[in-house]
């Protein structure tokens, strides 16, 4: 059962690019549930468009949130100290590194503008748009995060918003996480088991917010209608079938994705997890498990079974 719909009294205009599209779509989920990949999927579909630079952060920013974007706020930085070599491969048109940095002028553009009618942020969305395209959008995981009202500003933008939700077992999800902020923090030194117990002990009660899909849902709901949310578990993601439901449910055509290549991954080589460390974040989230229990029912996949037996 789904809350009631709770959409803003009070309209705001937008720009009227938005509805240049069929559909404009946001895709959330925390950060190792698939986002990279469904990313790059989306690049290489002819009627969908994405923006070169993939966290915006924007609409945390809309929220009130001025420091969101982490990761364009570097890019901010990095520009103040040019390099030669840098200025060189910008100046290239056509260049995987030019095309980025003309993503980055517009993200941090569009940052300086978090109101209506949001035209800088029109920029964004819209930069690789062409005349094939039917749906445009961005991925996002720190959207998770949002509150209903962010959400219902979200959703009249056009007349066709909708909202992909990427959902992981949150224990395996965690611990991924963990393992990359562990490989970021050690460079080229190897792991030890230790490591990753320190990292995860770290990170138990700092970045579980993330992997309440219990409450992202009930945010989600309260401003969207159902039928204009997909949710989507990671375990399923890599499948042509789920990629069918996912271009269904954006109004383009089904093309096959690359299920062969993932990003991201820890590899074989990837030191194992205690398990002590993996029942102490089952039982921090135990939460999340109760909930996706009842909510999706048989749908849930097997390894969010096998996690929550830990709780």
């Amino acid at each position: 059962m789904t809350a009631s719909v709770a959409y803003l009294e009070n309209p705001q205009e937008v720009d009227p690019r938005f509805a240049s599209v069929d559909c404009v779509f946001f895709v959330i989920g925390a950060q190792k549930a698939g986002t990279t990949w469904l990313s790059r999927y989306f690049k290489a579909h002819a009627d969908v468009s994405v923006p070169e630079w993939k966290e915006h952060d924007y609409w945390n920013i809309v929220e009130g949130r001025p420091n969101a974007s982490r990761m364009l706020q570097a890019q901010r930085v990095r520009r103040e100290k040019p390099t030669v070599l840098r200025s060189i491969a910008a100046a290239i048109p056509f260049t995987l590194h030019a095309r980025r940095q003309r993503a980055i002028t517009l993200a941090l553009k569009a940052v300086e503008a978090p109101f209506a009618p949001y035209s800088a942020y029109a920029d964004v969305i819209l930069e690789n748009k062409d005349d094939n395209t039917r749906a445009a959008g961005e991925i996002c995981p720190e959207y998770a995060l949002l509150q209903p009202e962010t959400f219902a500003r979200m959703a009249e933008l056009a007349p066709n918003v909708r909202f992909i939700f990427l959902m992981r077992d949150p224990v395996s999800r965690f611990i991924s996480g963990a393992r990359h902020s562990l490989r970021k923090k050690l460079g080229e030194k190897p792991p030890t088991e230790q490591d990753l117990s320190d990292m995860i002990n770290r990170f138990v009660n700092r970045t579980v917010a993330l992997s309440r899909y219990d409450k992202t849902i009930a945010a989600l709901e309260k401003a969207v209608p159902a039928d204009k949310i997909l949710y989507v578990f990671f375990e399923n993601l890599f499948d042509q079938s789920q990629l069918k439901e996912i271009c269904a449910f954006l109004g383009v055509p089904f093309v096959p994705g690359r299920i062969d290549r993932k990003n991201n991954i820890a590899g074989k080589s990837a030191v194992p997890v205690r398990a002590e460390d993996r029942a102490k974040i089952a039982g921090v989230l135990k939460p999340v498990y109760d909930f996706a229990k009842l909510r999706f029912g048989a749908k849930l996949p097997q390894k969010w079974h096998d996690s929550a037996a830990l709780c």
